[in-house]
């Protein structure tokens, strides 16, 4: 028995292990397009700059509750224990003319059971404070989709940013490789040509010295690689153990690369931007809200119509 549960033990490890770390590590294939459709997928900011607009779109069905007719239903069901009895004086006695010694007569006015429902509706006319509420409420989303508009240029923003670090990294790493090779050939030929009696022990040095001198800048470049493949992966929401390969490259095409004038750019980003709306938007709520204080100062006119049954009635 302990050999069998042993044996299974080790094919586990064989076969379930290592498939699991070859899932883990497996390499993702990144151009620049999938690392933005990605990010508008995936990013946290997103997210919540979606929930945001919603909330606030719920928020302005919410104040046109308070213009719409409003209906409710009542039902009442009464078990009298004990009738209600109220005393008159006998009709017949009063009729004789003794008035004052005629006896008392009960009179039952209530029965065993009494029901009562009723129906009420009411549809307000003017309410300045809701009609204010509406208009804050509306603004309210306007700034929520205005702020959707923002976390999505800031996303697609970041996320080129880190993609192209993470090539400008790799480039840089490659860079420093290279030259250190250029040193370490430089080195061995140095060397051999100390050998041979054509350099002399400064010319050896001065190349070791330049070798040892790179491998710090080379170390500098690898853990700069680490660091932006980890930022890039965090905005993408990828594994910490996914292994990125950029797809994409840093060749920029010159002609393509066309710089507007000063003036109409300014025009486009003071009309376009989102964080500048926002800030239009926030002003206009301000304003609404101080619309909608001075309203609560004024009456509201409702009309109301309500719809009443009752009945009562023996076991």
């Amino acid at each position: 028995m302990r050999k069998s549960m042993l044996y299974c033990f080790l094919l586990f490890c064989t076969l379930v292990l290592p498939a699991a770390r070859a899932s883990a590590e497996e390499v993702v294939q990144l151009s620049l397009d999938d690392a933005l459709q990605r990010a508008m997928e995936r990013n946290r900011d997103l997210q919540l700059a979606v929930l945001e607009e919603r909330k606030s779109s719920a928020q302005v069905r919410e104040a046109w509750s308070g213009v719409l007719p409003q209906v409710s239903a009542g039902f009442d069901y009464t078990r009298n224990i004990k009738p209600t009895v109220i005393y008159f004086p006998d009709p017949a006695a009063l009729s004789g003319g003794g008035a004052s010694t005629a006896p008392l007569v009960p009179l039952q006015i209530t029965q065993d059971n009494a029901m009562n429902a009723s129906l009420t509706l009411s549809q307000p006319l003017i309410d300045l404070k809701a009609f204010a509420g509406i208009k804050a409420s509306s603004i309210v989303r306007d700034i929520s989709q205005e702020a959707y508009r923002n976390a999505v240029s800031s996303t697609m923003t970041t996320v080129s940013i880190a993609y192209y670090n993470v090539l400008i990294a790799d480039a840089q790493y490659e860079l420093v490789r290279q030259s250190l090779e250029r040193w370490q050939k430089a080195l061995e030929d140095t060397k051999a040509m100390f050998a041979e009696g054509m350099a002399a022990d400064i010319d050896t040095l001065r190349a070791h010295l330049s070798v040892e001198n790179i491998r710090p800048d080379l170390l500098k470049a690898q853990n700069n690689c680490s660091i932006v493949r980890t930022e890039l992966k965090n905005l993408l929401d990828l594994a910490p153990s996914a292994r990125l390969r950029l797809v994409d490259s840093l060749a920029c095409d010159p002609a393509s690369a066309v710089v507007p004038e000063f003036g109409p750019a300014l025009a486009e980003a003071l009309r376009s931007r989102p964080d500048i709306r926002q800030l239009e938007l926030q002003v206009e709520a301000e304003q609404v809200n101080v619309s909608a204080t001075r309203a609560q100062s004024y009456p509201a006119v409702s009309a109301v119509g309500q719809l009443t049954a009752q009945t009562q009635y023996e076991d």
